[in-house]
């Protein structure tokens, strides 16, 4: 789990999805998707602000609202939480109990910080959650293939990168589809998705409320294609996907902004659909290249 990525100065939209989005804002890149929690909080008895005493044991850790984030040094970060209302989304609402949330947030919030423990706590200063996290990332060779191959029109390896099969689900369009028919399949998926809420680490594929950015997109190729592919924002911005150039974006295209920072897919005619992005919902921005959204696109993936 890394964060490389700088906060953008943009828009309202853009801000409030790349510099204040937890799934959609700055970057990091980790090559584990799970959280494991160390127990060892009494070494954290010295922490500004911390009792360094774990939360009861009756305190679950499940959906929480942050309340406030802060490095405390360059490697640590406190998040302050509070329980979340029932049925509460939103671009400040985490699902702790879930392998992507609280890593997306991070990943989105601090993007030029390389982070290797994450606290969370109570308003009372309680430990609630110890992680550590690694934050050291790059990406594949396999994503960056040369884009002269694509420039001559030629197809990419089915399924790319990073992603791998689901022959347990029937997808809107078959492996051996033509391209055509796999970008229809993804806009409708993404499309009938509009209005969904936001919710860091969620993923309807698990029973959950709504998506993050990059769970969003994880749930749009899966029902599409078949697509079996990480909701991790880091792990998608090194391993999936064939990295084409911009001025051969296709509709049904992964776009990256800010180097994972957050993650949409493009709906051809200057048009993107993603979750959050300052929206606090799936929904569709504009991709001009003199949007806001298009100044800061950094990598354009082919998905088929």
């Amino acid at each position: 789990m890394h964060s490389h990525v700088r906060t953008l100065s943009i828009s309202a939209l853009v801000a409030g999805a790349i510099a204040l989005l937890p799934g959609c804002g700055q970057t990091g890149h980790t090559t584990n998707s799970a959280l494991p929690i160390v127990n060892d909080t009494a070494s954290f008895a010295g922490l500004p602000g911390t009792t360094g005493q774990p939360a009861p044991a009756s305190y679950p850790l499940g959906i929480v609202q942050v309340r406030r984030a802060d490095v405390i040094d360059k490697q640590t970060v406190k998040v302050v939480v509070q329980p979340a209302q029932a049925g509460a989304t939103g671009e400040s609402v985490i699902d702790l109990a879930s392998p992507d949330g609280l890593l997306n947030y991070i990943t989105a919030q601090f993007p030029e910080d390389v982070v290797r423990r994450v606290v969370v706590l109570r308003q009372d200063g309680t430990v609630v959650l110890d992680t550590s996290v690694s934050t050291k990332g790059e990406v594949s060779e396999s994503v960056n293939a040369s884009a002269a191959t694509f420039s001559l029109g030629q197809r990419i390896q089915a399924p790319p990168p990073g992603v791998t099969i689901d022959h347990k689900l029937t997808p809107k369009a078959a492996i051996n589809a033509a391209p055509e028919d796999k970008a229809d399949a993804v806009v409708t998926v993404a499309s009938d998705l509009e209005g969904t809420p936001f919710v860091w680490g969620h993923n309807e594929d698990r029973g959950e409320l709504g998506f993050d950015s990059s769970n969003f997109v994880a749930y749009v190729y899966h029902h599409a294609l078949g697509y079996q592919m990480s909701g991790n924002a880091n792990v998608q911005q090194d391993t999936v996907g064939v990295t084409v150039p911009k001025w051969d974006m296709r509709k049904g295209d992964l776009l990256i902004f800010g180097n994972g920072q957050h993650v949409g897919i493009y709906l051809g005619n200057d048009e993107m659909i993603q979750c959050g992005g300052g929206l606090g919902k799936v929904g569709v921005v504009s991709l001009g290249p003199d949007s806001e959204w298009g100044k800061h696109l950094t990598a354009v993936r082919r998905m088929y």
